[in-house]
């Protein structure tokens, strides 16, 4: 399971697509749940933050780049966001991966990375700040 967990990740880094629900922490008055806040077991993919299986949304440091959902522990979808706040690259376990331009329209996989290569290495970035246990 984590390796098809792994793979599934290097595929949204390399991907970057986005028709998502715009998604907003809500944590009750609390601060965002950040990448950096949460932990992926290595052994069966499941999602943690505290020791307990995560469910809700965790957010690239910056709270705008990429989100990450999961429910009861199960990784739902990656989300990468242009910089005006748009979906740019939308992947789920069960759908694949979607890309999209500036203006939300869809993209195919190839003219996507030629048009948006500064935002997969972005998102790249992003995604090497998940900690496995």
């Amino acid at each position: 399971m984590y390796h098809y967990f792994r793979i599934w990740l290097v595929a949204c880094i390399l991907a970057i697509t986005g028709t998502v629900l715009l998604c907003s922490c809500a944590n009750s008055g609390k601060e965002s749940v950040h990448i950096s806040d949460i932990e992926v077991d290595s052994t069966t993919g499941s999602i943690y933050m505290n020791d307990s299986a995560f469910s809700g949304t965790a957010w690239s440091d910056d709270e705008k780049s990429v989100s990450i959902e999961a429910n009861a522990g199960e990784l739902t979808k990656v989300v990468y966001y242009h910089d005006n706040g748009k979906p740019a690259m939308v992947t789920e376990p069960e759908g694949g991966v979607c890309f999209f331009s500036e203006e939300g329209r869809p993209m195919q996989d190839r003219a996507f990375f030629e048009k948006y290569r500064e935002l997969a290495q972005k998102a790249e970035s992003i995604m090497s700040s998940i900690r496995y246990k």
